[in-house]
């Protein structure tokens, strides 16, 4: 008897004790059915990819929910200004879910929306001037006579220390003078020399470069066409801009160098004899740096 009502005393108590584990349980169910009928909106007419719970990151949840993705605008905030959901425009119930900072998660202030993103380069549709070149020379640098440069001009990455280019009355391969272009203790890329030519030239009655240089260092020799060009320096090209060339190696005595126009590549785009706007020189770094560059040039032309 007393074997019995004991056994009922622990049954029973551990009948009450699953029931009052089970309220939550079926309460928590009774609220993600009703979540499952209201909130839920993967696939809405307009809202994006969120799924909310009782409508979105609620205050009484305090969770941070997914809106509707990337804004119309442009920007990667979210569609209602922060990672708080408001279940935007489908979401359950944004009322309840409200975008307000209760204890509901963190509001931003609108992501960081860039009202349409980085906006594109607009680039000249074409060459403003074209010409056909009359003659080969490019320059001797004697100062005198009809050639193909417009100027001269340097670039470098300035972590060294570049002495300005310019015609130097001194050892001239063939005359009294020479373009000298030096530069010591770069760590970074280096440096270039370049002719501009006065607007894009159409240069396809020649077929190679020729020129003279000594001096110390490797220098990619590359022809600039408008296709190749950034726009903000005139030409054509909008990003990952590089020209066509092919690489030298210059030694301390005088020596004649000929680069066949076929032999140009590694450009951002093909090769075109129809609008080339420069002739430049071009430092290939090495892996050690510090590291020195020194460069020489006379009778640099275009030939057949």
């Amino acid at each position: 008897m007393h074997a019995k009502r004991l056994f009922f005393l622990r049954f029973g108590s551990l009948r009450a004790a699953r029931s009052r584990l089970a309220l939550p349980v079926l309460f928590a169910l009774s609220a993600c059915a009703s979540s499952a009928g209201s909130g839920q909106t993967a696939n809405g007419a307009s809202g994006g990819a969120a799924t909310t719970s009782t409508g979105g990151s609620s205050a009484s949840s305090g969770g941070t929910t997914d809106v509707s993705g990337a804004v119309s605008s442009g920007g990667s905030g979210d569609a209602t200004g922060g990672v708080a959901g408001s279940a935007a425009l489908g979401g359950a119930a944004p009322a309840a879910a409200g975008a307000s900072a209760g204890s509901g998660g963190a509001v931003g202030g609108g992501g960081s929306s860039a009202s349409g993103g980085s906006s594109a380069v607009t680039c000249a549709p074409d060459c403003a001037v074209k010409v056909t070149a009359s003659l080969g020379l490019v320059d001797d640098f004697e100062g005198a006579g009809d050639k193909l440069a417009g100027g001269w001009f340097a670039y470098t990455d300035k972590t060294g220390t570049t002495a300005d280019p310019a015609p130097a009355a001194t050892d001239g391969a063939d005359g009294a003078f020479a373009e000298h272009f030096s530069g010591s203790a770069h760590t970074s890329w280096g440096g270039g020399l370049g002719a501009w030519f006065d607007g894009c030239t159409d240069i396809s009655a020649y077929s190679r470069i020729k020129f003279k240089a000594k001096g110390s260092g490797s220098f990619s020799v590359q022809l600039v066409t408008f296709e190749t060009n950034p726009c903000s320096q005139g030409g054509g090209c909008a990003a990952s801009c590089s020209s066509n060339g092919k690489l030298v190696e210059v030694g301390s005595d005088w020596k004649d160098y000929e680069i066949a126009f076929a032999e140009l590549g590694g450009g951002s785009a093909a090769f075109s004899t129809q609008k080339a706007q420069s002739l430049v020189f071009v430092v290939q770094a090495p892996d050690v740096t510090p590291y020195a560059w020194d460069l020489w040039l006379d009778d640099v032309a275009l030939a057949l």
